[in-house]
């Protein structure tokens, strides 16, 4: 597994816990991640 795998896998499950919560749509989710950089 490379780092490259590892952050593509956190990206996928902090969207899903995102989703969990409230809908998820193209702008809100690209501002979250942004905010975390």
């Amino acid at each position: 597994m490379t780092d490259k795998d590892l952050y593509g896998g956190l990206i996928r499950l902090h969207i899903l816990h995102h989703a969990a919560e409230e809908p998820v749509f193209g702008l809100g989710i690209i501002e979250e991640l942004r905010r975390h950089g």
